[in-house]
């Protein structure tokens, strides 16, 4: 039972922290969310891969007009690209060399202002603001877990089930001495 439980959670979702330093006058920092399931977009820069739903964003946007982000803005055509006013957003996050297609994620910031982080190909990304009037190009340095450590997550889960299952037996015997 606890082995399916513990099959069943990567599929929930993903979760990727970032780094976008323009170095200019505003930097994201940030925590990206998505599923954990390819939606068939592919990317439309660098090499191509699969994407996948951007489901939340957190973070802090530095500079003039920057803030606590708020909140992911919604894209109704999800996962395909939509048109805002002043945008072309998809919310579609690519695990590959370029995280971040040239429509990018679309959020808010707690004083009301709204931004777009697209990529422009490798190791060339954008942060944008009409709002705010900001326009820079930078590097998006992603952190994304590495397989050592799912592997070693897994052979936790692996040690707990195994010890949970010598102690059953033990207590079943000491339910029927008493």
């Amino acid at each position: 039972m606890l082995f399916a439980l513990a099959v069943a959670l990567p599929a929930q979702a993903g979760v990727m922290n970032f780094f976008f330093d323009s170095n200019g006058t505003h930097d994201v920092t940030g925590t990206l969310t998505y599923d954990n399931a390819t939606n068939g977009i592919i990317n439309n820069i660098g090499s191509p891969s699969l994407g996948y739903n951007i489901t939340s964003i957190s973070g802090f946007v530095t500079g003039v007009g920057g803030g606590t982000i708020a909140s992911l803005i919604n894209n109704p055509n999800q996962p395909n690209q939509y048109n805002p006013p002043g945008y072309i957003i998809d919310n579609n996050l690519f695990l590959s060399s370029s995280f971040l297609d040239t429509w990018g994620a679309y959020f808010s910031t707690t004083n009301g202002n709204k931004w777009d982080l697209w990529g422009n190909g490798h190791g060339d990304y954008e942060v944008h603001s009409y709002m705010a009037r900001v326009d820079e190009h930078g590097t998006l340095t992603a952190h994304v877990p590495e397989p050592q450590s799912l592997a070693l997550l897994g052979l936790g889960l692996v040690g707990m089930t195994l010890v949970l299952r010598r102690q059953q037996p033990k207590m079943a015997t000491a339910n029927l001495a008493t």
